[in-house]
């Protein structure tokens, strides 16, 4: 009816603040579409493009909605499908638009998909994008790479757990997160098949001076102490960014947390949140952090 109407007017006076925020449009049909792109256009943009639980998303579709994706700063697309095709129009009208924030997550992409997406992505202002439990691999992982390094100039957090990304696929990401025109502050990488074998050249990016990361997140990966002590090693040079730290379930050793403690007393990290919970460490290796805790030199305000 609104779509029909024309009237500009009608269109802001039934779309108040409240639905501007908190509408879902899931489920939507081609012609539903047409008019969701005719209402947010009248409006001038949207806070949030609620299209939770979408069912399979054409490229029709997509393409209809193109109007309201450019001007919805963000878009909620969890739990949906998206073909292709869709994926192709949804990176074509991000590209320029004014969305920062994509959620993507449990939307069984799978790497095809994926791709097509980041592929259409160029100078976006995207600054979250959120693909936990995507079905990506490790051949998704060379157009993350590409994407925060020139597709998404300005994306600072980027979720990508529970995918299975591996130890080769994570190699990638180091790589670019060393890249001067990467910009993330923020990765999640929980539960995303990872070994200790990765953590020599994710070592190497965190002590890289055009590292920007000060948020991360290794949670419930097969890390162990080699692994660990790698990563310590970077959190003792002057500069690495991180001040928070997940590593809950990674297998964790006793030397391991006395390490960590040596890190937080040292004076040169930057910590101030540390979450190691589900290691089997035993009282002497929680010990090692509360003494660290005790220091001057330790700046944790959260310890879990």
């Amino acid at each position: 009816m609104l779509l029909e109407a024309g009237d500009e007017s009608l269109v802001k006076e039934v779309v108040d603040a409240a639905a501007r925020t908190g509408v879902g449009y899931g489920d939507a049909s081609l012609r539903d579409c047409a008019a969701l792109g005719y209402v947010v256009s009248r409006l001038g943009g949207v806070e949030c493009l609620n299209l939770y639980r979408t069912g399979r998303l054409t490229g029709a579709q997509a393409e209809t909605l193109a109007p309201a994706v450019r001007l919805s700063r963000e878009i909620n697309l969890n739990s949906s499908s998206l073909s292709s095709a869709a994926a192709a129009h949804l990176a074509s009208a991000l590209s320029g638009g004014a969305t920062e924030e994509l959620e993507l997550s449990q939307s069984a992409l799978g790497d095809q998909t994926f791709n097509s997406l980041c592929a259409g992505l160029t100078n976006c202002k995207l600054r979250t994008l959120k693909l936990r439990a995507c079905t990506l691999t490790e051949a998704s992982c060379g157009a993350l790479a590409s994407l925060v390094t020139s597709g998404a100039p300005q994306l600072r957090v980027l979720e990508v757990g529970f995918n299975k990304i591996g130890d080769r696929g994570f190699v990638r990401l180091c790589g670019a997160l060393q890249r001067p025109l990467c910009r993330l502050q923020e990765l999640h990488l929980f539960d995303c098949e990872l070994t200790g074998a990765c953590c020599a050249h994710f070592s190497e990016a965190l002590m890289s001076s055009c590292c920007s990361l000060t948020e991360l997140d290794l949670s419930v990966n097969d890390l162990r102490q080699e692994g660990a002590l790698l990563l310590c090693r970077a959190l003792r040079r002057p500069g690495c960014p991180i001040q928070k730290l997940s590593l809950q379930r990674c297998r964790l050793t006793e030397p391991v947390f006395e390490e960590l403690s040596s890190v937080l007393r040292g004076g040169a990290s930057r910590l101030t949140s540390l979450r190691v919970g589900l290691n089997a460490v035993g009282d002497r290796g929680v010990k090692h952090l509360w003494d660290a805790v005790a220091h001057p030199s330790c700046l944790l305000e959260e310890l879990e």
